[in-house]
């Protein structure tokens, strides 16, 4: 038979330790988002470009010059240039992987 009291402890735990070690969603999103930034960026101009722009722009001008840059040829899709944009918004002057 089956001990209720050491099997609902057991995956109590087990929960929990996935909670930990699991990225969250907003913590993937920022990892798509460097990365788009890094790869569609990057292809054209440095990323220190756009680190000394962190925390001076606000989304109006983010969002107009990711919809120049896609003029340009950046490859993204709608989606992915929201992505961008509300991860350059939310960044931090100095921060990885966009300033290294």
């Amino acid at each position: 038979m089956i001990n209720k009291r050491t099997i609902i402890p057991g995956l109590a735990g087990i929960v929990l330790i996935l909670m930990f070690l699991l990225p969250t969603g907003r913590a993937m999103e920022e990892s798509k988002a460097g990365s788009l930034v890094t790869k569609t960026c990057a292809a054209c101009h440095s990323t220190e470009r756009i680190c000394k722009k962190l925390d001076k722009q606000d989304r109006k001008w983010w969002n107009k010059t990711a919809e120049r840059m896609i003029k340009r040829g950046a490859d993204l899709t709608p989606e992915q240039k929201d992505l961008i944009v509300q991860y350059l918004v939310d960044l931090a002057p100095g921060s990885e992987p966009v300033c290294h």
